[in-house]
């Protein structure tokens, strides 16, 4: 393996920022779906829940991408290693 590829099991800086982001709109959507807001009339009702809904899905994609994203990566190393 030449010295300027990565290994494999190293994580770097955009993987993080990746899990960090998608953890940051789950826990958004879950915090719109929970909690009532006072003197709002933005978010009630059935807009609140598809807000928040749509927030948990999309941090949930992003975590799934980040995962399958990381594993292809670990096989394409893996299958390149002789």
């Amino acid at each position: 393996m030449p010295p300027f590829e990565k290994h494999p099991g190293l994580i770097n800086i955009r993987s993080v920022t990746q899990l960090i982001s998608g953890l940051v709109f789950i826990a958004l959507g879950l915090y719109i779906l929970i909690s009532t807001f006072e003197n709002n009339y933005v978010l009630v009702g059935s807009k609140k829940q598809f807000f928040g809904g749509i927030l948990c899905l999309y941090g949930f994609v992003r975590l799934i991408r980040i995962y399958l994203n990381w594993k292809t990566q670990k096989e394409y190393h893996y299958e390149d290693s002789e």
